[in-house]
């Protein structure tokens, strides 16, 4: 009886041992994805990303800026993000869930496309704070939008920074060639076309706040309603409910959870925490 006890004890150990073992891989993966996306030791980076604490097991979320003027590098900086998120679930099967605050004034028109289409893969969240110019590209790519009566989204034409001799011609056939491309992404994002026409007709030097009517008119104001329809049907299979119950029980949720920002650390992981268990009780009992 002994020897018995002594073997369920050393196994037990064993086990012990090796459940803190994958526990401590796991948060070592977790911080390797979390620092490899600080891109700059600056507070208010172009790109800045950092992992939210607190949040369901198996969820990681990460809070992303994009500021300033929208660069080349900034692409590939959300291009890499895309790639690291993709490593991440492949190796551990947490969902990784971004969230993108725009707080730019605009740049590089084909960047803007770039980061949009990469936003979109990810199923990021845009969060729109004040977005202007080639911003509103970036805010149209990602499927998932926020656009609060306090946003300042603007438009204007786009230009090239650089003075180069040039002619009203070459300038018309640079322009129509950046309209088929503008036109052929606004196209890909759901996003209405007259977006572009009423960007060319604002001159640079100025710049047209668009009203919360005008922002639902291009379809920028809510979600893309396909990716919004296919994860909601998505869902309402996992929770086993009707599309009509989900809906219901979604807007519970807007009525009754709160998500907003702590002062500290320690009190952001209370409300995320907070957040998801009122989030996933009300999906899982509908009250």
């Amino acid at each position: 009886m002994f020897h018995y006890n002594f073997l369920r004890q050393t196994e037990f150990r064993m086990q012990k041992k090796m459940i803190s073992t994958l526990s401590a891989l796991r948060n070592l993966s977790l911080l390797v994805f979390c620092c490899s996306l600080l891109f700059s030791n600056d507070a208010r980076a172009d790109v800045e990303a950092q992992q939210i604490p607190g949040g369901p097991p198996g969820v990681v979320i990460v809070k992303t800026w994009l500021t300033k003027v929208i660069t080349t590098s900034d692409a590939l900086r959300f291009e890499e993000m895309l790639a690291q998120q993709k490593r991440h679930i492949a190796q551990t099967g947490d969902q990784v869930i971004y969230t993108v605050n725009l707080e730019s004034d605009g740049g590089d028109v084909a960047a803007a496309m770039r980061i949009g289409r990469a936003l979109r893969s990810m199923e990021a969240l845009a969060i729109a704070v004040k977005c202007h110019s080639a911003c509103v590209l970036v805010l149209a790519g990602a499927g998932y939008r926020d656009v609060s009566k306090n946003a300042v989204v603007g438009l204007h034409r786009p230009y090239q920074q650089e003075a180069v001799l040039t002619n009203p011609e070459n300038e018309k056939r640079k322009y129509k060639l950046m309209q088929s491309e503008i036109e052929r992404y606004l196209t890909e994002m759901n996003v209405q076309l007259k977006l572009y026409g009423d960007m060319m007709v604002i001159p640079p030097d100025q710049l047209k706040i668009l009203t919360r009517t005008e922002l639902a008119s291009y379809g920028l104001a809510e979600n893309d309603p396909y990716m919004d329809e296919a994860r909601a049907m998505k869902k309402a299979l996992k929770f086993e409910v009707s599309r009509q119950e989900l809906a219901r029980r979604e807007s519970l949720i807007k009525q009754r959870c709160i998500l907003k920002s702590g002062r500290t650390e320690a009190e952001n992981e209370l409300i995320v925490n907070a957040y998801y268990e009122c989030t996933q009780r009300i999906l899982n009992t509908g009250k």
